[in-house]
């Protein structure tokens, strides 16, 4: 199969339970109708229009699991840096950031990356 009849992918590791639980069910229902390749880009579509119509039902992504999602690793002074950063991208859309991130709040959110590595692997 040529890469041009791939249907598009949506970002499997960015997608949240629900979505989840959107793209298996719907692929599971097309199946017997439509190849794989057709059912995977139909579950596709409906991913993406549940996502556009209820796009305000969940707030902001933990950075610490967002992190742990993407499969790569940090060292854990890159983790404060990038963690902070992070928290000031997301500040104004789901809350306010605090310029007073605590040690202890960066090594929580650490241990929750680390932990959520294993979970992925």
């Amino acid at each position: 199969m040529s890469d041009q009849h791939l249907p598009s992918v949506i970002a499997w590791e960015l997608t949240d339970p629900l979505e989840k639980a959107i793209w298996g069910t719907t692929f599971a229902m097309k199946l017997a109708q439509f190849s794989p390749e057709e059912a995977a880009a139909i579950a596709n579509e409906a991913v993406r229009f549940a996502s556009f119509l209820v796009s305000g039902r969940s707030g902001a992504i933990d950075p610490a699991l967002r992190a742990a999602h993407s499969a790569i690793e940090i060292s854990r002074s890159d983790f404060e840096v990038w963690f902070r950063v992070e928290l000031q991208l997301q500040a104004g859309r789901w809350h306010q950031y605090s310029t007073t991130v605590t040690k202890h709040e960066i090594d929580e959110a650490f241990e929750r990356y680390s932990r959520g590595r294993s979970d992925y692997y």
